[in-house]
């Protein structure tokens, strides 16, 4: 996206590359962040790290030490070889809202860290390390964005097919059976379209980056907002120093997830009954109002009387699920979709952007883009 809508130049790297030309579409140097050459590393005007250990099986198959230094100091690293003049967006997680349940979280609440498992704690402490890092170099560090994704939902070269969505789908066509254990338990979604254009909007308004006077950090997303309340927001016209946002599309649960995939494949819920509320799992919802619409396509919907954006029909089905009611919104050749599988969704092809990432064995390949104007900015990507 960054290279083919946005015009710059963008650079990939990663040290395990699983995606190769033509599925590539981008070049990716096999290199970790560790090992960019500092010259190199200099002539980017902005770096997206998507990298680490990714998720919670990842962090699990390692020891607390190995998923501290994949995903705290790594980055940190990357970070202080970094400049005043270059931006470093570095990805985060919304798991670290845990326990917020369907009540919407912000950036600036206590993060509950004792229900926090290694993933999300690692992600936690990335957070604050970048923090510090920003506040004991306040003329030296670079810019420093993180960004909380929900659960990417979405199709691209680098598939990942580990979480929910694409597990349940597979388990769909499969089985013919979903089975939930914890249908009440709440997540925030979020469309790759939107991340792209979260990224892409972020890189932007960077420090000297001609971002438009007033104009605030944002992407598209389908939230229980009105487009004049999210416009009302406090988003910030320029990119503070430091700064942590979420990125989410929408909140939903399990159970809504269920639903939605069940009404589009005629699957069967097998929900567990757990009885007792006290075991219930709350999960998390985003409130991402400080990251608010653009003027993109999706973003331009006007929202629906039930507060959910009108825009794509899969995020009407996802939101209505929760209810219980059967989606309307269905094409006329649904008959052939049912007996075909649906793409699954991605949490990985985030790295269709600016990015400087480091995966590892166990994750999907990571990217990152330059970007260039006045030379066209630069960006890079390590894994």
């Amino acid at each position: 996206m960054l290279s083919a809508n946005c015009g710059w130049k963008v650079t990939g790297y990663d040290r395990e590359p699983r995606l190769r030309p033509p599925r590539a579409k981008y070049p990716i140097t096999p290199m970790s962040a560790a090992s960019i050459p500092a010259a190199e590393l200099a002539a980017y005007d902005a770096v997206v790290y998507l990298g680490g250990l990714t998720g919670r099986a990842a962090c699990d198959r390692h020891t607390r030490e190995q998923t501290l230094s994949e995903n705290v100091d790594d980055p940190l690293a990357l970070a202080s070889r970094m400049g005043p003049s270059q931006l470093l967006v570095f990805a985060s997680t919304s798991a670290i809202a845990e326990g917020s349940g369907q009540r919407r979280m912000r950036e600036d609440e206590a993060v509950r860290t004792e229900l926090l498992d290694s993933y999300s704690s690692s992600m936690h402490q990335r957070e604050v390390a970048m923090r510090q890092l920003a506040a004991s170099k306040p003329a030296g560090a670079p810019q420093l964005v993180g960004l909380r994704f929900g659960t990417v939902i979405g199709v691209s070269a680098g598939q990942r097919v580990d979480l929910a969505p694409p597990a349940m789908l597979r388990s769909a066509y499969t089985t013919g059976v979903l089975k939930v254990a914890h249908p009440e338990t709440a997540r925030a979604f979020l469309w790759l379209e939107d991340l792209c254009r979260g990224i892409s909007r972020t890189i932007e308004l960077r420090r000297g980056g001609g971002a438009s006077v007033g104009a605030p950090p944002a992407t598209a997303h389908h939230s229980k907002r009105s487009a004049a309340a999210a416009a009302a927001s406090t988003a910030p016209a320029a990119l503070p120093p430091f700064a942590i946002y979420h990125l989410s599309s929408f909140n939903s649960n399990v159970g809504g997830l269920a639903a939605a995939i069940a009404a589009r494949t005629g699957a069967r819920i097998a929900a567990s009954n757990h009885g007792d509320a006290s075991k219930d799992v709350l999960g998390f919802s985003l409130d991402n109002s400080l990251f608010v619409p653009t003027t993109s396509r999706s973003a331009a919907r006007s929202p629906s009387p039930s507060g959910v954006s009108t825009a794509p029909c899969r995020t009407r089905s996802l939101a209505r699920a929760r209810t219980g009611r059967r989606s309307t919104c269905r094409s006329r050749r649904t008959s052939r979709r049912r007996r075909r599988m649906p793409r699954a969704t991605t949490a990985r092809t985030a790295r269709t952007s600016t990015s400087i990432t480091r995966s590892t064995r166990s994750t999907p390949t990571p990217t990152a883009r330059t970007r260039r104007r006045r030379p066209p900015p630069t960006a890079a990507a390590s894994t």
